[in-house]
């Protein structure tokens, strides 16, 4: 017999005799799922997004160069507020410049420093040693298994979707659909 999987619940459960996993008592396995990636879904985004989005832009900035704020909002699909907040933030912090575009006064040249680059580095290091941290309690064979299942789930719903996640309104993905496996493309 395998030993059931880690739940996460506040429910009152029965005690697994062979690994100590409380399971609660009545409740669908459906419900069990969905409540469990709900979960899982929260706690990722806590554990590893509190400065996620300065590290994407950073990350993004680093890979494709100096580029126009408004460039950047398109191939990144942040909102045009969270955007200029965020770089606000960064520029605050001597990670990256505005300047003034010459071809469009309008808008801004947006390049990373130094500073910046450095910054990237270490919260890349960070992010990268919360996400071993957080699969440490499975073994290679678990993480196969749940790999292969969550990969079965992607594709299945990926099928079923007519397109991306719902926007939450105008500019509100955050980059969700390559997250969801989608291409990046802005709806039409």
């Amino acid at each position: 017999m395998t030993a059931e999987p880690n739940i996460p619940t506040r429910r009152k459960g029965l005690m697994n005799e062979q690994n100590g996993i409380k399971r609660p008592e009545g409740v669908p396995d459906d419900e069990i799922i969905i409540g469990s990636l709900r979960y899982c879904a929260s706690f990722l985004r806590y554990q590893t997004e509190g400065k996620g989005s300065q590290r994407r832009v950073l990350s993004f900035l680093r890979e494709r160069g100096p580029m126009t704020q408004r460039d950047i909002l398109e191939e990144m699909d942040i909102r045009a507020s969270s955007l200029s907040e965020l770089l606000g933030k960064l520029e605050g912090r001597g990670f990256v410049t505005k300047e003034k575009s010459e071809a469009d006064k309008r808008n801004y040249n947006v390049s990373i420093t130094d500073d910046g680059i450095r910054a990237l580095t270490e919260m890349q290091s960070r992010y990268d040693l919360s996400m071993s941290d957080l699969l440490s309690g499975l073994d290679e064979a678990e993480k196969a298994r749940l790999a292969a299942l969550l990969e079965k789930l992607r594709c299945l719903w990926r099928a079923r979707a007519d397109g991306p996640p719902p926007r939450h309104g105008p500019g509100h993905e955050h980059g969700r659909g390559r997250a969801w496996g989608y291409p990046h493309k802005k709806p039409d």
